[in-house]
């Protein structure tokens, strides 16, 4: 009885000799390979070394006869400039945040030596009447500078507002609508069927060129102090909180001649949000207590700002622009700036901000686009 359980047993020792052996016939053979690999390698580096090696001890090249010294120019006197007008030009701002959605073709014509005329058409909608001449810089005498001013309102078309926009992409199963406010707000309106949720962007043509020069930064000042609580909705976080409660988002920017604010909620809570937001151009509060609060968190942007070195090259060409020029002033604004000296003046800039507010934030400077 116990020669079969022996000889099973002999079997079983046999058959793990086998398998361990042809695990180690495998690890041997990876070796091997590996090994192989790394020799090809070595010697594949050893040959571009020696290229390089006869690279470096081969004689330089001859470089030719040297370059003869720039001779100086002859002492010219400078060619006068004749005054120039501020060019008033800005197509974009029919459309503010979506210019691609109107097309718009700029044409310039010279009638003399002194003068050019410019003729904007906005297609399919309507055309602009053209710009009076202006006069044009003298040959070689620099740019003309460019102003973002609308001279006036679009035409009216020929059905009235608002005006449907069909010139758009096949593909495109959303709908455009244009119109002109009685108060001369301009308006947007696209609607996507589609959309679970609603978007809205306000362009304001008030930027950081429009701050006063002894107050750099009020108009971001201003932005930051429109999201704390109007007159409808006093609750300084109220807007915020509305907007993530109800799955969305918003935020603003300030530009050096327009400023932005936007945000997205979900569909079901938009006439409220939309109602919030037209509030801030209706009724700010401007509440004084939290002034510092506000110029802390520009203080803070500034501070992070310094570290960009993109944020630094723009502040260099700033630098270098003409002193009377407001691209040459300072445009975020800082604690310094927006607090500390307007104080030390015996200054209040809650004043200043309430007075910029009235003169910049009207409704034909407002362009408004709503996407649902």
């Amino acid at each position: 009885s116990c020669r079969p359980i022996t000889w099973f047993a002999l079997f079983l020792l046999a058959a793990a000799l086998v398998a361990c052996g042809l695990r180690l016939d495998q690890q041997r053979l990876s070796r091997d390979s590996i090994s192989r690999d790394r020799l090809r390698m070595a010697k594949a580096r050893a040959a571009a070394d020696s290229r390089l090696i006869e690279a470096d001890v081969l004689p330089a090249l001859p470089l030719g006869p040297p370059l003869p010294k720039p001779q100086a120019l002859p002492q010219t006197k400078p060619t006068p400039r004749l005054p120039v007008k501020p060019l008033v030009l800005d197509v974009a701002n029919i459309t503010a945040l979506a210019p691609s959605l109107i097309g718009a073709n700029i044409t310039t014509s010279a009638n003399s030596e002194t003068s050019t005329n410019i003729t904007v058409s906005v297609s399919p909608l309507w055309t602009l009447p053209p710009f009076p001449p202006v006069p044009s810089a003298a040959p070689n005498s620099g740019f003309a500078s460019a102003i973002a001013i609308w001279p006036a309102p679009p035409v009216i078309p020929p059905g009235g507002w608002p005006a449907h926009i069909t010139d758009k992409p096949q593909s495109d199963f959303r709908s455009y609508q244009f119109s002109v406010l009685p108060n001369g707000m301009q308006v947007l309106n696209i609607h996507d069927p589609k959309s679970l949720k609603v978007a809205f962007a306000m362009a304001v043509r008030a930027g950081s060129y429009d701050n006063p020069v002894e107050l750099p930064g009020l108009a971001h000042f201003c932005e930051h102090m429109l999201f704390l609580g109007t007159e409808k909705f006093p609750e300084p976080s109220g807007f915020d909180k509305f907007m993530a409660k109800n799955g969305g988002s918003d935020n603003a920017y300030t530009a050096s001649e327009r400023t932005v604010y936007f945000g997205e909620l979900s569909a079901g809570a938009a006439e409220e949000g939309l109602d919030r937001f037209a509030d801030f151009f209706r009724a700010p509060l401007f509440n004084k207590t939290f002034v510092k609060k506000e110029v802390h968190a520009i203080d803070s942007e500034h501070a992070k700002n310094k570290q960009d070195s993109s944020y630094r090259v723009i502040e260099v060409i700033r630098h270098l622009a003409n002193p009377d020029s407001m691209v040459s002033h300072f445009q975020t604004g800082n604690k310094k700036t927006l607090y500390d000296t307007p104080k030390k003046r015996g200054e209040d800039p809650v004043d200043a901000l309430e007075i910029y507010f009235k003169n910049r934030y009207c409704p034909a400077m407002m362009r408004l686009v709503t996407y649902g």
